[in-house]
């Protein structure tokens, strides 16, 4: 008797063991089966997560396990209650027992399930089901226009880049998070694109600002909608299928204070130095800023850039741009490269800074 009490003993306290955090309970997914436990992983912001495959399409059927506070497994006020794509389920812990079960539609039989928790083991407050019609994909790369190294200035947004492994299927979406307050506050755009490029942009911010971004993958839906992130950021870790973030570090770049101008009036240009056809604030070869006939105000912590590959129009040697005499007075911190100069042909400019 003593040792069928010390078995059972010891059986419960592995029960307990692996079932100490939130664990999957069903039998329909690939590798599974019902009464054991299937471990959900450390995910972002203290989630959990776990990815299960099929064998067949259709509705699939499970439970959740908890530590035993309050319950050592949930389940639904009614059987087959359903978890729609995308959509927080915020009662999953509404009763304890093993009679009912929640169901997911899988419409594919190569559709992946990827479930979330928000980790809590004194009951599951939030729980979502995101089902991807194919292969998960993750973001191999992210990069930024302009760079850090080139130099991000007041009047300029970023746009940033994200490489995919693959191109997604119908259920996963890719979105950017940015901060300029080390996350206390952010904002969660969705990322727009087609194959495995995928582009999102971070509006232009005052000088001196330190601006920390990354990207992450979740279901798709729309970004403060019932089906995607909220665009304050604050459910992102919870949404959270993957993400870039540097490796732990995130992504930034700090806002160079003034703004910068680069010329795109060619070498002859025939309205006034300082019209705003003849600069872009994007970079070597972007668009203009506005129609000719409106004139932009330069400062002296302005940096106005001539390159001569842009202004050029790929010619080769020394390029010179012609100043016209209709010009105003122009102010900056001038960055003449790549052989190109200036001449001023009359006498309406009355000051230059170099």
């Amino acid at each position: 008797m003593k040792k069928l009490l010390l078995t059972a003993f010891l059986s419960t306290i592995f029960i307990l063991s692996i079932t100490a955090q939130n664990s999957l309970n069903s039998g329909d997914f690939v590798g599974g089966s019902w009464g054991a436990g299937q471990s959900m992983s450390s995910s972002v912001g203290g989630s959990l997560i776990i990815t299960k495959s099929v064998s067949t399409s259709g509705d699939k059927y499970f439970r959740f396990y908890g530590d035993g506070t309050p319950c050592g497994e949930y389940q639904p006020n009614a059987n087959g209650d359903p978890f729609t794509h995308s959509v927080t389920v915020t009662t999953p812990n509404g009763n304890c027992g093993g009679a009912n079960a929640w169901k997911v539609n899988l419409p594919t039989a190569s559709s992946n399930v990827v479930f979330k928790t928000d980790g809590l083991n004194t009951g599951i407050s939030k729980s979502i089901a995101f089902v991807i019609q194919g292969t998960i994909q993750t973001v191999s790369s992210v990069a930024q226009v302009p760079t850090s190294g080139a130099g991000v200035y007041a009047n300029q947004a970023v746009t940033v880049t994200a490489t995919l492994s693959g191109s997604f299927a119908t259920g996963q979406a890719v979105y950017l998070r940015y901060s300029t307050n080390s996350f206390s506050t952010s904002t969660v755009v969705a990322m727009t694109g087609s194959g495995t490029t995928y582009t999102g942009t971070i509006p232009a911010q005052a000088g001196g600002t330190t601006v920390q971004y990354y990207v992450f993958t979740s279901g798709s839906g729309t970004v403060g909608g019932s089906d995607g992130p909220l665009a304050n950021g604050t459910d992102a870790d919870f949404r959270t299928i993957n993400l870039n973030n540097s490796g732990g570090s995130n992504y930034s770049y700090t806002v160079t204070a003034g703004n910068v101008f680069y010329w795109v009036g060619g070498t002859a240009p025939s309205n006034a130095f300082n019209d705003k056809s003849n600069w872009s604030n994007i970079g070597v070869g972007g668009s203009a800023i506005g129609a000719s006939g409106a004139n932009i105000t330069f400062t002296t912590s302005d940096i106005l850039i001539m390159d001569g590959s842009n202004v050029g129009s790929g010619a080769t040697g020394p390029v010179s741009v012609a100043v016209p005499s209709s010009s105003s007075t122009v102010y900056g911190q001038w960055i003449l490269r790549n052989n190109v100069t200036f001449k001023i042909t009359g006498g309406g400019l009355t000051e230059l800074l170099l």
